[in-house]
């Protein structure tokens, strides 16, 4: 099944990050050397058991501490089975008053995209280069500073250096490549997303437009010139995640994409 290929393909990502323990009902993902990075350290819930949402925070937090692990993550790759937590969790998200870190939930969309596009051509004055330099890769983290201070999350420029540079060791590892959207002859990004081949499917993720160049079509050039890209190396097709009902998610379907797929992800993030 496409779905269950593309959410294997996520879950290598994310175990490249550390270790995984098996403990039948679900499975833990830990990655202690990334404290921050929350999808490295989360439960992934296989089968209910009848458990309530405090009963899967109760297990969360036996494996991970309160000092070092701050936040909450539950992944629920799928409804089935799991439909009393999802009534629960929506009841919380209406109205939560416990004075904890506000509940946080991501439906996410598995969309994928395996025809060519009707055009790669690219605004006139622009180019697509690999980051392939040390200069490279500091202009994409500069960029990914500049982007994340605009997150609710997001403390000071520093901590998103340190995080950036953390999440490069695994990047690096299993193998993401980074095209970057530039004018001709200027280094400066204006678009930027990764991408990476496991099985025969491609993966996008980090899509991101400058902040002063969003809503002139500059994304979905770089999205369309990625998707001829992956086809031309011989795979499938490429596959992505986006928060359902977004404006995002209505981007990727006017460039190819389709709905393959949902999961959930529920969260608390430190205060």
């Amino acid at each position: 099944m496409l779905l269950t290929r593309i959410q294997n393909t996520e879950r290598h990502i994310i175990h490249s990050a550390g270790e995984t323990t098996d403990h039948a009902d679900y499975l833990i993902t830990r990655a202690p050397q990334y404290p921050n990075w929350y999808q490295a350290n989360m439960i992934e819930l296989r089968v209910s058991g009848g458990r309530t949402l405090a009963d899967w925070e109760a297990i969360f937090h036996e494996h991970f501490d309160r000092a070092s692990f701050k936040h909450l993550m539950l992944y629920l790759p799928r409804v089935d089975g799991f439909e009393a937590l999802h009534d629960e969790i929506n009841t919380i998200m209406a109205s939560d008053d416990r004075g904890e870190p506000e509940l946080r939930v991501e439906r996410i969309t598995w969309m994928f995209a395996s025809n060519p596009p009707d055009s790669t051509a690219l605004p006139v004055g622009l180019e697509v280069r690999p980051v392939e330099t040390e200069d490279d890769y500091e202009d994409l983290i500069q960029f990914g500073i500049d982007e994340m201070r605009d997150e609710p999350w997001a403390t000071n420029d520093d901590d998103a250096r340190r995080f950036l540079n953390s999440r490069r060791e695994i990047v690096d590892r299993i193998g993401v490549r980074w095209l970057r959207l530039c004018a001709e002859g200027d280094r400066r990004i204006l678009a930027r997303l990764g991408i990476f081949k496991h099985g025969n499917v491609c993966r996008l993720q980090s899509v991101g437009t400058l902040k002063s160049h969003r809503r002139q079509g500059l994304g979905s050039a770089l999205v369309k010139y990625a998707i001829a890209d992956a086809l031309t190396q011989g795979a499938e097709g490429l596959a992505l995640s986006t928060e359902t009902d977004s404006g995002a998610q209505s981007m990727y379907t006017n460039v190819g994409f389709r709905p393959v797929g949902h999961d959930l992800w529920a969260m608390r993030y430190p205060s």
